[in-house]
């Protein structure tokens, strides 16, 4: 689902995305291509992707020396699990765990445009193996619905 949306980083085009733990997780952040929009050419400088919670970047990508982009991502949250795919403009995150799950902001520095944010709440998924004790669906399912309540509800000041 992708659309204007509230979230904790404010009001940007947001999506959703989900993983199982242990799976790969994809997070969109669009519009990060080179392209020319309204006759003005679309170069992107800088691509940092924030987690809401934390106060640094997780990633970033810096495309003003380098052509393909110098990477970095952070060892405290990543590590090595992620990397940028840009022709994608996805960050791919690998051996997901439960504490990757929350939103992410993807903020676009673009060489002659304003900068662009987007949002992405990325959900993981309980593993099937824990479906295996008894009651432990029905615990998981209402897990759920309160993970999701708590992230998409958002309470007025």
């Amino acid at each position: 689902m992708v659309g204007p949306a509230s979230s904790m980083f404010g009001a940007y085009e947001s999506s959703q995305t989900e993983s199982n733990i242990k799976g790969m997780a994809k997070l969109p952040c669009n519009k990060i291509h080179f392209s020319e929009d309204d006759g003005k050419l679309r170069t992107p400088t800088l691509v940092i992707w924030f987690k809401y919670g934390i106060a640094s970047p997780v990633y970033s990508v810096d495309f003003r020396q380098v052509k393909e982009g110098s990477h970095w991502s952070s060892n405290h949250v990543f590590g090595s699990r992620a990397f940028f795919n840009v022709d994608e403009s996805v960050l791919v995150i690998e051996r997901v765990m439960e504490a990757d799950s929350g939103q992410y902001k993807c903020r676009i520095d673009f060489e002659k445009s304003p900068t662009k944010n987007y949002v992405v709440n990325l959900s993981v998924i309980a593993s099937d193996e824990l479906m295996d004790y008894p009651g432990c669906e029905q615990m998981f399912q209402k897990f759920r619905a309160v993970y999701f309540f708590v992230n998409f509800i958002r309470f007025p000041d």
